[in-house]
């Protein structure tokens, strides 16, 4: 058993179990049945759309959407991979705001607050280094941070309608992956061995155990940087995270690095290394 199977299972969220076979550059087909999001494209439909030929583009095979304790179902061959994660706001944490917001004059204050701590808080980006120098200037160097991204229209909505927090819930459940960014791209020639070093290290985090630094091995330095960003520096629930994957037919190292550089400077994961 793997160490990311000891999660529970039932603290997953329930209302995006998602299974999912699309070809790229494909607009979303599909349907719901019985509760599980599926989509399914043909080549043929995909390339009629406008979607690359697998023959003349690389043969790209079945795309999933995965759960943290789920990587064992990941190709063991090469491909791409994109870590998210699911946006959820507790019903509980909803009536507890709606409960205090009769008792307290600054509504807006509250709401904001609430929107801190439940969304966007785990989402800052870290500082910029920056530095400023002029032809015969003073030098300044330093730290700027992230400017805080709640804006006053959301939270006078909110304030004066608290209750629509419930609609803005149970439309964020669903968003990963579709209308999410991810939070960590990744390539690698064996997907299913690089996704078991994410999740062994983030759980070992989770744990409160701290994992052997491997400084020779880039990959593994790697993994241990983006699972200390994740679970450590943003408190990110691993049974919140999802995996999109995509194998990719005869990728070697060299062009694996090539996918991995290009996605990332493109998304500006927030978890990534640019």
């Amino acid at each position: 058993m793997s160490v990311a199977s000891r999660l529970p299972r039932n603290s997953a969220p329930k209302l995006c179990s998602r299974d999912f076979s699309v070809v790229p550059a494909r607009p979303f087909v599909g349907g719901r049945a019985g509760g599980v999001l599926a989509t399914t494209v043909t080549t043929a439909e995909a390339t009629a759309a406008g979607a690359p030929d697998p023959a003349s583009a690389g043969q790209m095979l079945e795309q999933k959407l995965l759960r943290f304790h789920e990587v064992e179902e990941a190709p063991a061959g090469p491909g791409v991979y994109a870590w998210y994660c699911h946006f959820r706001i507790a019903e509980r944490d909803v009536d507890d705001l709606l409960g205090s917001l009769a008792a307290v004059q600054d509504r807006d204050s509250a709401v904001r607050e609430f929107l801190a701590a439940h969304l966007f808080g785990p989402f800052r980006e870290t500082p910029y280094s920056v530095r400023m120098t002029g032809p015969l200037k003073p030098q300044y160097q330093g730290e700027i941070a992230h400017a805080e991204p709640i804006s006053p229209a959301l939270v006078n909505r909110i304030a004066a309608a608290p209750a629509r927090l419930r609609t803005l819930s149970s439309v964020l459940a669903c968003a990963v992956p579709w209308f999410a960014s991810p939070i960590y791209i990744g390539c690698s020639i064996a997907l299913r061995r690089r996704l078991r070093g994410h999740t062994r290290v983030m759980q070992q985090l989770r744990e409160g155990l701290e994992p052997l630094p491997h400084p020779e091995d880039t990959e593994t330095a790697t993994d241990h940087s983006f699972a200390r960003d994740a679970i450590v520096h943003r408190r990110l629930d691993p049974n919140e995270l999802w995996v999109a994957v995509m194998p990719v037919e005869g990728l070697d190292r060299d062009t694996a690095l090539d996918v991995e550089n290009v996605l990332n400077r493109i998304n500006f994961p927030l978890c990534g290394r640019n």
